[in-house]
């Protein structure tokens, strides 16, 4: 291992937590800093040992991701002083807090931007890629990503690249300027109390419309990040970078040379479709190799980001699994992968509102109307404004902490099975096979420590292998922390079995 590249790697479960619909602090209706600061104890309870805020940076637009300041918070957020408390407060209870840092764009009323347009001989006129830039006159104009068009004009006609909208301009990592300010902007926010960053687009920073014929965007992108991460690590060496690399398992794997982990992306998928019937036990597994060895290969070191969905996607409850006992496999099954699984608020409860419910702050065809809502506390007073008509089809988090077999009840016996094995925290993933139909199997392996991870998710009992015989198991659907023996008790439908060994 490279100390000098990845001296720290978290091991426990980090919490995705979208800032203005998580807890109102304040009664204004809109999440805020001081909300996540008041339940610390709910997510140390729960076993968590990171959270990913979402942008907390002043912007026009409620998701934050067009900045217009990255030296300060919304003030519907709250204050500086008031994430540094987050951070201190976070820390006595071992949790790291990341922020979600975007530097493939601002926003189009971002003071360098408007500079920029006003004056084309600017210094802040070589940070965007306006198409008279001399590096601009090299980029094939006829590329598209998406089927969109990247370049967009200003109100005078002025031609620059917004890969995603014509309000968020592109920055250009050509320019000195903009790699020097994004490091100026990673020393503030770990200096007060950062413990890494989420790094939005990390494969757009050059997108497939700003490279030369003939290189690799990815390439360039590395490249940056590599840089990026010497740099934060000089100031704070447990700085901890995951990137948002929505792509191939070969691409993702390319960004490992320059991040500590990205998000593994469509695993959501294929774990809803393997427990529906959809995708055989033994192709979920090569799915998984194939991830796992594209990583191996960039990387030995890599550390994989499982996750169900987040705040871009559908709901995994909502969309793909909404049956409860489904749900709890799904969770069973990620949680005990490698590396430092995310949780997306509201997963811990099971959120899901009925088919035809909508929030009307989003309104009833908007694509993040139903993953971006009021997380369920039961409590009137602190939660959110952004709240479905009619509710959830699913218990809010009063109502489940008084069940043992709620979701969240589960969760916390899962996370702390996870917690309590180095396999399962540290451990690296290899496939175990399995004549039963519809059974995932799987070994987690640290050192001379062992977990041996069965899912059985057809209707009808798993007699275990003979080799495990001798051995007991844990089932974590089940409340309390009995062990059963692998010989006498079959494995239930829609349980999951891990064996310490």
């Amino acid at each position: 291992m490279n100390d000098n590249k990845r001296p720290f790697c978290p091991s426990g479960v980090f919490y995705h937590i979208y800032v203005p619909f998580f807890r109102d602090s304040d009664g204004d209706g809109i999440g805020d800093l001081n909300g996540v600061t008041q339940v610390l104890d709910y997510l140390a309870g729960l076993g968590i040992r990171g959270i990913w805020l979402s942008p907390i940076h002043p912007s026009p637009h409620y998701h934050k991701y067009d900045v217009l300041n990255y030296y300060a918070v919304a003030p519907e957020y709250g204050t500086i002083n008031d994430f540094e408390r987050l951070t201190r407060e976070a820390a006595k209870r071992g949790i790291t807090v990341l922020m979600d840092m975007v530097f493939n764009c601002t926003s189009e009323y971002h003071p360098a931007f408007l500079k920029a347009c006003a004056d084309p001989a600017s210094p802040e006129a070589r940070m965007f890629w306006f198409a008279d830039a001399e590096d601009a006159a090299l980029l094939d104009r006829s590329v598209r990503w998406n089927e969109l068009e990247p370049w967009r004009k200003t109100a005078d006609g002025r031609e620059y690249i917004g890969l995603y909208s014509s309000v968020m301009p592109d920055l250009n990592f050509n320019c000195p300027l903009v790699r020097e300010e994004c490091k100026r902007i990673a020393r503030f926010w770990l200096e007060k109390g950062a413990g890494g960053f989420r790094l939005d687009s990390a494969m757009h920073l050059y997108s497939v419309a700003e490279v030369e014929k003939g290189l690799s965007y990815h390439a360039k992108n590395v490249e940056w990040w590599a840089e990026f991460r010497d740099f934060c690590r000089s100031v704070r060496p447990d700085c901890y970078l995951v990137g948002e690399v929505w792509d191939t398992p070969a691409v993702r794997a390319l960004y490992y040379r320059g991040l500590d982990s990205s998000f593994h992306f469509n695993l959501g998928n294929d774990i809803a479709d393997f427990l529906h019937g959809e995708l055989p036990s033994v192709m979920l597994n090569r799915r998984l190799e194939n991830a796992y060895l594209c990583a191996k290969l960039a990387d030995e070191t890599y550390t994989d980001s499982p996750f169900l969905s987040n705040h871009d996607m559908a709901r995994f409850a909502d969309r793909l699994c909404p049956e409860p006992a489904l749900q709890k496999m799904a969770a069973a099954i990620y949680l005990t992968l490698e590396g430092t699984p995310f949780v997306y608020y509201g997963e811990e409860l099971g959120m899901r509102p009925a088919a035809d419910d909508y929030c009307p702050d989003y309104g009833p065809d908007d694509e993040f109307g139903r993953s971006r809502t009021a997380f369920d506390w039961g409590e009137r007073s602190i939660t959110c404004a952004t709240q479905f008509k009619n509710g959830y089809l699913s218990p809010d988090l009063q109502a489940q902490r008084r069940d043992r077999t709620s979701m969240y009840a589960f969760y916390r016996r899962m996370i702390a099975l996870r917690n309590g094995s180095r396999a399962l925290t540290l451990g690296r993933w290899s496939p175990l096979p399995c004549e039963a139909d519809g059974v995932l199997s799987y070994r987690m392996t640290y050192g001379a420590e062992t977990a041996v991870v069965f899912h059985n998710a057809s209707d009808v009992p798993m007699p275990f292998p003979k080799a495990y015989a001798p051995y007991v198991y844990r089932d974590p659907m089940i409340s309390g922390r009995a062990r059963y023996s692998c010989a006498k008790r079959p494995l239930p439908p829609h349980h999951s079995a891990v064996l310490l060994q």
